[in-house]
């Protein structure tokens, strides 16, 4: 199996109103995150989950490998980083 098969991947791209529907479902607090990082995320004043950090946190603290695509400024960085 290659590396491919085993990945996720993830896009952010959608309507503009699922996207805000989507967004209001998603606060770091519902990620299960560990109370560290809480604290950390907290500090910084986030708190909501953009949609890409929102789909793919649960699945990086899971293990699984992820792929991840949206535009820039959308929090990738963030959705990779936090776990």
């Amino acid at each position: 199996m290659s590396n491919w098969d085993k990945a996720l991947f993830l896009t952010t791209q959608g309507k503009e109103r699922e996207k805000k529907l989507f967004m209001n479902e998603f606060l770091f607090e519902n990620l299960n995150l560990s109370d560290e990082i809480m604290r950390a995320i907290q500090k910084i004043e986030y708190e909501k989950a953009t949609e890409i950090q929102a789909k793919a946190i649960p699945l990086l603290l899971e293990g699984k490998d992820v792929i991840g695509k949206s535009n820039t400024g959308t929090g990738k960085t963030a959705a990779f980083g936090i776990p």
